[in-house]
């Protein structure tokens, strides 16, 4: 497993968002089926729970599915949990999410 709080190269949650799209094909593809799947299963009001989702990818994609979902997003690394910080306020989400390392 890798410790993003150590030095290394990604120092910005675009950054960092811009390697995942470059390094995994479909990824965007993959977390609009699992969307998809999503709101066909669960209620329309329904709380989230994402592991290890500090980088902010899961919560930017999910929340266009519902605007009644929330979201509990758990991650160990702090630099990570700042980029979902990122993420949650440049999209306005800081109502119905909550980050616990």
């Amino acid at each position: 497993m890798r410790d993003f709080d150590k030095p290394n190269d990604i120092n910005t949650a675009e950054g960092y968002r811009d390697l995942g799209n470059k390094l995994v094909i479909g990824q965007n593809a993959g977390y609009d089926a699992l969307g998809t799947a999503l709101k066909l299963e669960l209620p329309a009001k329904s709380d989230l729970l994402i592991i290890g989702g500090g980088g902010g990818k899961e919560i930017s994609t999910l929340q266009k599915f519902s605007d009644k979902w929330n979201f509990k997003i758990i991650d160990p690394s702090d630099k990570m949990l700042k980029f979902a910080e990122y993420w949650i306020e440049k999209e306005n989400l800081k109502e119905r999410t909550e980050i616990l390392q």
